[in-house]
Parts: structure tokens; C-alpha cells; sequence
């Protein structure tokens, strides 16, 4: 029997969320108050809806728009700024991995014996955990090289520990992956050849390696998280978990001068001040009188701020002459822009500053530059809610994807315009936000972010647990983030650690408590305000072991895809959060649910052997490999019905995709306290790379783009309602909410709505608005008096924000179908351990005629809610089921059950209790369903959406009528934890009666639910 794959994303999403520490407080809704709408019809206040789905033309006709209105960002008007520097890149060099020989004799590596791979520079790939490998390459350095004061060799990014060797000396050595770092090898330096060797150590991870595909998992010292650039090989490179190595960031020697400048930073302090960081670096010993020359240019607009500013460094307290020293010399130098142009989303406006070193006798050692932009962000914490966000004093949410490996790959392989054009989607997607998960990358990106105007979180990268004996290293880290990122002023925000988990991820033995933690968290915390005092820290991204002693508290929510993670979606729906620290805002940063590539990428890029021989095959994704392999294979039967032909599957699960996109975002921007949430993913870096990306990896925006392109509109007009299917007759009361993102007031506009039975409009009419700036207002309900429908109908309901010129700002549709409301007879139904309200609701809804225990016969139909009452008049019962009568279980308990001689086991569900089950489109009770009909029922007695099954069946004998899904345990012939479909409802023949097992719940259903109604009235009918 195979060895079980363990897929830990999906172990992570059966966590709940604990605490030990601190109490949190729940999040209810906000009471509504009691506000109607007129419910007549008002006809010129009809209007046309309007789809935030675009055609491939329109998106083609409007990335052109965005990218004329953002290019002119990205020049340059600053004048050329003379390089004293003397560069020369490293792009290709020999490359293998280590031997137990190379080790025992390292000459051979220096030497360049043995066989090497040639290779281009950035570089990255296997091998994965506890390896080492080299890298070597000759170059040459001219007379002019040589004639500079220092040679330095310079490395943007070395994954994971480097050691340089220059001419057969270590030269210097590096821990991190993210980070740059160089190297002085003046001393070893020579005209002509000389030799580079590079020894790069990789290791497992602190949260744990699938070393192997099915293999142990390993844990180890490696700072990383669980993201990366990845590499083109479908069973593991596409996937952005495996930690890899390589030389993945640009090389290059430079010849400088022996006082250099080794770091610009502008920190804005008012709107119209700033102070420029320098750092200087020395490589002689004594003392230096240096001055600093400042320019600061416009750089995307033509403006010269000021020329020829000229800095002696002196003490602040006594203006003695500061003298430079060998080493790292810190200065700062305030300066002045008057009436300066404010960077934010729409327009960033950069500056470049020109910084000029000279020596005592004026001449020029160096000179480098620096664009920045003059913003403000701050999050208050003196206010009620605290934790309200602030760019240049306006009150901001933030409305974001998380990315990961795509921007990395990009600049990888120096696809800039890719990148740019990426940025554009985001930008027509609504996203103002970036979580660029769970590492640091490559400043290129950053750089393009301050150009478009996208805000960026930056996640040191730490997932679950922190290895004990790596926290000053982490510390070291820390510094290192924060120095890469100071400079952008697309960097607002900066993160610790991804989905901490309680009692050290259970290996107390090798990582730190969370108390230990949050000291480290206040450690990293200086660290990071010694660079930057003005750095937004939330410690803690998904929180599993909140609260943290301070920051935004943020979860994560996969509700929709790992059954209730987090929050149930009926609760989320109806306003409902996680408990969080009192008194403050919150955050989601990541939510997300799978949503196959297109068939055209599938085509394209999928190797052959993953994909059917013809199109109309049967075909399934969990033939896909992969680590982790995608979820959907077994997890959709939780979720929808199984599809049968790959074009199936990709339309199924994009469309479930959308849907609880919908559902969940929508959720979150009716909620005025979540300032900020992030879905999880933006666009996929490989062809099945991580299938909850909303877009492919060709670009190409599935149906969930467009979903959450919608509800992210900065004014948002929305309607809710707790079920999605109605009875005629009924009156409805839907409620109507306007979220208004912008920092100012929403007036001089309208709310309009309309509502439509198939093309009969029932009502029409409108509302005047004046909605709070930054803020989330309910604007009333609408009652909605359904008049009685023949068959099944859809209802739409409209609403629109319309400005008093006749523009609509934004849109909304909600659709529900309405049944008729129809008194059928069930006959003849004896109830055994029905509640008073149960039998209430229950004559309410049918025509029937109750018989008592004693009196049934072959005509009756025993409907059984308690079954320790059914063994009372067991053998009664099934004497009249056997005659021809119908016994319906309802509910039983878990555990081992016989009845009428039939074997039945009740389980708990594996993953949790679920909202969905499926029809056997063979069963004539269920045939005619639609295939979401079992879905989102809605629960009278907790007023809102809830999971419908808690427990599946194993029966032998029964034919399915619902079902769901459990492990197959059992089979020789699979892996062990394949899952399969299992009976939710099944019956069987006994005599000439029926047995049916339910295990959905009814309790609460038939009054509200039309297809609970129907469905338990077949399950009785006779």
C-alpha cells in the first residue's frame, strides 16, 4: 500500500483559530436600522446595468489606456549623473553540484576539474534541502579596472548561503537569499584572468521540506518561507514551495573609489521636508574631510527643485566637523521641496535625488542617485477603532491580491513589460494593494511599483515557526528587508511571520514559543526603526495564536474552499468576523479558493501525460502531480458536482470560483472595521502553479477576476440577502448598502433600484445618498412582495449609484429564483421525536395526516428526528415498511447503526461540515434538480446561511440519492486517502416498502428553503 501524501496547505486549513493569552472579543453586525424603501414603481428611475466583465477587446482597448496614462510615470527627466564606478557583469558561469569528493578536496572546485553545466546568470533551480553547489566562471579585468582604489565583486541575490572565493581566497561570505552583498577583492585582483568560484549551501526549511515527491519531511535552518521564483518543471519548479537555489540575482565587479557611497534613502517628514540617509563607506584607515553634494530633480515631470547643495558634515548639537572614518558612516541632510507633488496611487510623482562625494580637494569619488517619492502613511492608533490607515492624511483601505513568484519571474528573466503590464491588470482589477508574500524580492519590482502606484506589503520570510537557533540571524534579516525596501515609497507595510502556529508548530524541541516571539517581534522592531522610523510593522500575516501584543490583527479566511476555515460563510456573509484584540480594525490576508487554468493554457503548457487522449474523455485533476497538487480533485465534492470532460472542469470550477469571490470580498467591504484584505493569488507565475490565482499565466483574467474586479469599485453599490432561493407570495426585505472607499463625502447622487420577476418589473425607485468618506453605510431594505409563480422564475434585483448628471458610478444584480408556493399532501406521516417546532413548521408546510405509532400501516410514511425513540417501535415500523411502507431516518447519530438488517456507519465529515451536496442525476427524486440546488440553505433558527451535512454514510445496499465524499481507507488498489463519493441520502428497497437515511439537516430548512421542501416531501411521499 502507497505512503500517504500529507498536503499541508490543506492540514493548515482544518486549523482553528486559539488562544491562550489574551481574550479577544467577537465581531458581530452592526444592528440595521429599520429603513424601508418605497416599493412602487417610479419609471424614471429605471435604468441599464452595467458588467464589470470586459470583452477580450475592451480589456485589450483599456490595458492601452492605462498604459498611456502610466507611462509617463516611468521616465526619467533627471540629467545624466556622471559614474565613477567601473562596471562588469557576470552572466555566465560553469555550475554542478557537490560531491562527497569536492568536499574532501576542494582544490578540484577552484581548480575547475570534473565535469560543469553551463549556465546563465540569475540562475535557480534544484537540488532541494541539505545540498551544496558550485558555480565558476573566469573573467578578465583590464589595466582601467585595476587603476581604480578597490575591485568589488557585487551579488543582487545568492539563495541560500554564499561562499566567494576570488584567485582561490575567500573573499566573503553571505546568509539569505534576499538580500545583496559584495565582496572587496582588491588585494586578490590581477590584469587578465582571474577565477570566481561561488559554494551556495542550501537547507529545509524551518516549517518543514517534502524533500522528496511522498517523501519525509525534513525541517532545518534555511530562513524561508514557503514562496519563491520556482523554474520551469511541472512536477515541482511550477509549484512556488520548493525551496530551491542558485545564484538568482544579477552579478557583477565594480572598480570604485576607496570612499564610496553605499546607500541613498529620502524620508519624507512633512509634506514639504525631508531628510536624505547616506551612508558612506570607507577602506583606509584615518580620517577623511569629505563634503556632499545634493540635487534633487523632478523624475517623472520636468522640474529642478535644487542644484549644487553643498553638505560639510558637522555634529547638529555643536557643529563640529564630522570626519569619515573606515568603515560605515552615517549622515543625514535635511532638505527642502517647496509645494512638493504628493506620490500616491493615482498619480506617482517621483523625484530623484543626485548625491555627489568629493574629497578634500574637491574631486569626485562617486556619485549615485535615488528616486523616492514624498508621501506620508501612517495608522492610527490614538483613535477608536485603532488601526485606520492614512496616506498623505487621507484615510485609505486596502484592497489587495497577494503575489508570489510571478514579479519574481518576471525580472528573472527581464520581461519588464510583462511586469509593467501585470501592474496594469492590477490596476483595471480595482487592486491598490500588493502582499508580496512571504519574502522579500527583487528591487525591480519595487521599482515598477513606484512608478504605477501600487501599495506594497513586504513579508519577511517566516512561516509557522521560527527556529530557535536562528534569531539573531533573523534579527540581521530583518535589517536587511528593511534596507532593500526604505527607499520605495510603494513599501507601506511590512510583515514577521506567515500563519504562526500554536505551541511551536508542535516542535517545541527546535522552535521558539510565541512568547519568545513577540520578544523577538519587538527586537526586529528596532531593528527595523533604526533604518526607518516611520516603517508600518503588523507583526503577525493569519494569525493562529492571536493576539500579538500590538499591530493590525489579520487572519486568514478560506471558508469557501477548506469547509468554515476560519469563519463559517453564512456567519461571514451576514457580518460575522473572528474574534480579534478589542478595540481595534482588522485585516484578511489571504483568502482564496482553486479555479483551473483555461483550456488554452492547459493545452498549451501541460505535459501530455497529464491531459485525456480526446477532449470528451472523462478526465479529472487529481491526475495532476505536484507539491502541493491541486486540491480541487478531491475537495470539489464538498464544494459543486463532478464534472466529466477537462472542459467541464475548468468551466465548473472557475464559475465556483467567481461565485464565492462574490460572496467572500463583498463580505469584506460591507465590514467598515476590515481596512484591509488581500486575495489569494493575483496571476500565476507557472501553467498550474497555484490554481486560486485569478488569472493565468498568459494573462488571461478568469471568471473570478471579474468578480472581484467588481466588488473592489472604490464606490460600491451592493445588495444582500441570506437565501438564494424564495417562495411566492413571500415579502423580502433586501438589503441595500453603499461602500465608499474615497476619503470624502458621497453626495449629490442617487441610489436607484429596480426589480424584475423574468421581464416584469415589480418596483422601482430611488434614494438620496450622502455616504461618510472612507466609511460603509446601509441604506435600508427593500421589501419585495413576490406575487405566486407557476414554475421555478428568476428574480432580479437592481440597484445603481448615479450621479445627478446621469453617470452611474457603479452597479449591482442580485438574482434569486422564486418557487411556487405550493401546500402538497405528503399523505399519511407519523413523527417520531419531532419537536413542537418542527411539527409546527412541518403542517405549515404540507397537507397531511398525522398517525400515531400504533396506528401505522403499509400507507404511512414514519419520519423519524430521534432515534433512540425509532428502537421503541422498531419491530412495529418495519412491519409496516415491509407491507409497503416508507421509513425516513433522520440524522443519525455517528457510529454503527443496524437497521432492517443493514450495516450503516456514520461518520463525521472528514473535512468538516459542508454547504453543498450532490444529486445522483440517475435518482428520479432528484433528476430535476439544478446541480446548486442543495446548496447555501438557509437556517430559520440562526437566521442565516449554514452547513446542511455533518455526518456521510457507509451503507452496503443503498442506492444514493445525495452525496458527498469521505477517504477511501479501505481500497488495495489506490492511494491511501483517495477520497470518494459517499451517500449523504440513500435508500433501499425492504419488502415491498423503502428505507431512506438522511443526513442532511431538515430541522430548520422547509420553511425557507424551496428545495428542502420539495426534497423532504418526496423523501415522504408515498
Amino acid at each position: 500500500m502507497a505512503e500517504e501524501y500529507v498536503d499541508y496547505h490543506e492540514e493548515i486549513g482544518r486549523l482553528a483559530i486559539k488562544s491562550t493569552r489574551e481574550k479577544l472579543v467577537e465581531i458581530n453586525p452592526e444592528p440595521l436600522k429599520k429603513e424601508y424603501l418605497p416599493s412602487s414603481i417610479d419609471k424614471t428611475a429605471l435604468f441599464t446595468m452595467r458588467s464589470a466583465e470586459l470583452t477580450e477587446e475592451q480589456l485589450k482597448q483599456l490595458m492601452e489606456d492605462k498604459k498611456r496614462y502610466f507611462l509617463p510615470f516611468f521616465e526619467d527627466y533627471a540629467p545624466p549623473l556622471e559614474n565613477k564606478r567601473i562596471r562588469q557583469e557576470l552572466t555566465e558561469f560553469q555550475w554542478r553540484i557537490g560531491t562527497e569528493e569536492d568536499k574532501a578536496d576542494f582544490s578540484r572546485v577552484l581548480n575547475g576539474e570534473g565535469e560543469w553545466e553551463t549556465v546563465k546568470i540569475p540562475h535557480f533551480g534544484p537540488p532541494l534541502g541539505y545540498a551544496t553547489t558550485y558555480y565558476r566562471t573566469e573573467f578578465f579585468l583590464s589595466e582601467k579596472m585595476l587603476a581604480k582604489d578597490a575591485q568589488w565583486i557585487c551579488f543582487k541575490g545568492v539563495d541560500y548561503k554564499a561562499q566567494v572565493f576570488i584567485n582561490g581566497t575567500l573573499v566573503g561570505t553571505h546568509e539569505g537569499f534576499f538580500a545583496p552583498f559584495e565582496c572587496d577583492f582588491t588585494k586578490q585582483a590581477k590584469v587578465g584572468k582571474n577565477v570566481c568560484v561561488v559554494v551556495v549551501e542550501n537547507d529545509f526549511i524551518p516549517m518543514g521540506s517534502n524533500q522528496e515527491y511522498r517523501g519525509e519531511v525534513y525541517t532545518g535552518d534555511k530562513i524561508y518561507a514557503q514562496t519563491g521564483v520556482g523554474y520551469d518543471e511541472p512536477l515541482m519548479g511550477w509549484h512556488h514551495c520548493p525551496a530551491g537555489m542558485g545564484i538568482w540575482q544579477d552579478v557583477f565587479i565594480e572598480g570604485r573609489s576607496n570612499f564610496f557611497l553605499q546607500d541613498v534613502f529620502v524620508r519624507p517628514l512633512t509634506y514639504e521636508k525631508a531628510e536624505v540617509w547616506l551612508e558612506l563607506y570607507g577602506m583606509d584607515v584615518g580620517l577623511r574631510d569629505l563634503t556632499v553634494e545634493l540635487n534633487v530633480y523632478g523624475q517623472n515631470f520636468k522640474e529642478t527643485v535644487f542644484e549644487s547643495l553643498v553638505y560639510h558634515p558637522k555634529a547638529l548639537h555643536n557643529d563640529v566637523a564630522l570626519r569619515m572614518e573606515r568603515g560605515i558612516n552615517y549622515l543625514t541632510i535635511p532638505i527642502e521641496i517647496p509645494k512638493a507633488r504628493l506620490w500616491n496611487t493615482d498619480t506617482p510623482w517621483l523625484y530623484q535625488v543626485q548625491v555627489r562625494l568629493k574629497d578634500e580637494a574637491q574631486t569626485l569619488l562617486d556619485a549615485q542617485k535615488r528616486q523616492f517619492g514624498m508621501r506620508l502613511i501612517t495608522m492610527d492608533t490614538d483613535c477608536n477603532p485603532k488601526g485606520v490607515f492614512r496616506l498623505n492624511g487621507k484615510k485609505i483601505r486596502f484592497r489587495g491580491v497577494n503575489s508570489q513568484g510571478r514579479e519574481q519571474r518576471k525580472v528573472f528573466l527581464k520581461d519588464f513589460d510583462g511586469l509593467f503590464e501585470d501592474y496594469l491588470l492590477a490596476k483595471i482589477g480595482n487592486i491598490n494593494y500588493l502582499r508580496i508574500t512571504q519574502r522579500p524580492v527583487q528591487p525591480e519590482v519595487y521599482d515598477c511599483c513606484d512608478k504605477i502606484g501600487l501599495l506594497v506589503q513586504t513579508d519577511f520570510p517566516a512561516y509557522g515557526s521560527m527556529r530557535r537557533n536562528k534569531m539573531a540571524e533573523c534579527l540581521k534579516q530583518v535589517q536587511e528587508m528593511e534596507h532593500l525596501i526604505r527607499s520605495h515609497p510603494s513599501c507601506i507595510l511590512c510583515s514577521y511571520i506567515n500563519e504562526p502556529f500554536p505551541y511551536a508548530q508542535n516542535r517545541p524541541h527546535r522552535c521558539v514559543q510565541r512568547y519568545e516571539m513577540e520578544a523577538f517581534f519587538a527586537c526586529a522592531d528596532m531593528m527595523i526603526h533604526m533604518l526607518n522610523p516611520d516603517r508600518i510593522i503588523k507583526p503577525v500575516d493569519g494569525d493562529y495564536d492571536p493576539p500579538s501584543r500590538y499591530g493590525l490583527p489579520d487572519y486568514h479566511c478560506y471558508t469557501c474552499w477548506y469547509n468554515g476555515h476560519g469563519i463559517d460563510l453564512g456567519l461571514l456573509h451576514k457580518g460575522f468576523w473572528m474574534a480579534v484584540k478589542e478595540g481595534w480594525n482588522f485585516a484578511c490576508g489571504e483568502y482564496g479558493m482553486e479555479g483551473l487554468d483555461s483550456l488554452s493554457v492547459i493545452k498549451k503548457y501541460y505535459p501530455k501525460e497529464w491531459l485525456p487522449k480526446s477532449e470528451d474523455d472523462t478526465w479529472t485533476p487529481a491526475i495532476i502531480p505536484g507539491d502541493p497538487p491541486p486540491q480541487l480533485g478531491h475537495l470539489h465534492y464538498m464544494l459543486y458536482e463532478t464534472p466529466r470532460t477537462i472542459s467541464e472542469w475548468v468551466e465548473a470550477s472557475q464559475l465556483y470560483q467567481a461565485q464565492v469571490m462574490r460572496l467572500m470580498t463583498r463580505a469584506y467591504r460591507r465590514n467598515r472595521k476590515m481596512v484591509s484584505f488581500a486575495y489569494h493569488l493575483f496571476i500565476d507565475a507557472y501553467p498550474d502553479g497555484w490554481m486560486k490565482a485569478m488569472v493565468d499565466v498568459d494573462r488571461t483574467p478568469k471568471k473570478a477576476f471579474w468578480e472581484y474586479r467588481s466588488a473592489c469599485a472604490p464606490i460600491l453599490m451592493d445588495l444582500r440577502y441570506d437565501r438564494f432561493k424564495v417562495f411566492g407570495k413571500e415579502t423580502i426585505n433586501i438589503e441595500t448598502w453603499v461602500c465608499n472607499d474615497p476619503d470624502e463625502t458621497l453626495k449629490n447622487a442617487k441610489m436607484h433600484y429596480q426589480v424584475f420577476l423574468e421581464e416584469k418589473l415589480l418596483l422601482s425607485g430611488t434614494k438620496d445618498l450622502n455616504v461618510p468618506a472612507c466609511d460603509v453605510e446601509f441604506q435600508g431594505y427593500l421589501p419585495i412582495e413576490l406575487p405566486q409563480v407557476d414554475t421555478r422564475t428568476e428574480l432580479s434585483v437592481q440597484a445603481a449609484i448615479i450621479k445627478s448628471n446621469g453617470e452611474m458610478i457603479n452597479s449591482c444584480e442580485l438574482k434569486l429564483e422564486v418557487f411556487p408556493q405550493v401546500k402538497k399532501n405528503v399523505g399519511k406521516v407519523c413523527l417520531i421525536g419531532a419537536s413542537e417546532a418542527f411539527v409546527k413548521k412541518f403542517s405549515q408546510a404540507y397537507d397531511v395526516e398525522y398517525i400515531k405509532v400504533e396506528n401505522i400501516d403499509s400507507n404511512t410514511a414514519v419520519l423519524v428526528c430521534d432515534y433512540c425513540q425509532y428502537f421503541q417501535y422498531e419491530d412495529k415500523i418495519l412491519q409496516a415498511v415491509e407491507q409497503g411502507g416508507r421509513l425516513v431516518l433522520m440524522r443519525l447519530p455517528d457510529g454503527h447503526h443496524t437497521v432492517a438488517g443493514c450495516n450503516i456507519i456514520v461518520k463525521k465529515c472528514e473535512n468538516g461540515a459542508v454547504h453543498f451536496v450532490a444529486r445522483n442525476k440517475q435518482h428520479t427524486m432528484v433528476q430535476d434538480f439544478k446541480a446548486d440546488d442543495v446548496r447555501y440553505w438557509y437556517n430559520e433558527e440562526s437566521e442565516s446561511i449554514s452547513p446542511i451535512l455533518l455526518e456521510t454514510l457507509e451503507v452496503d445496499g443503498f442506492t444514493p440519492i445525495l452525496t458527498s465524499a469521505a477517504k477511501d481507507k479501505n481500497d488495495e488498489m489506490v492511494d491511501v486517502g483517495k477520497w470518494k463519493p459517499v451517500p449523504a441520502v440513500a435508500s433501499r428497497d425492504f419488502g415491498k416498502g423503502v428505507v431512506i437515511v438522511c443526513q442532511i439537516d431538515m430541522q430548520n430548512r422547509i420553511e425557507s428553503n424551496p428545495v428542502a421542501k420539495i426534497l423532504l416531501e418526496r423523501l415522504l411521499k408515498m
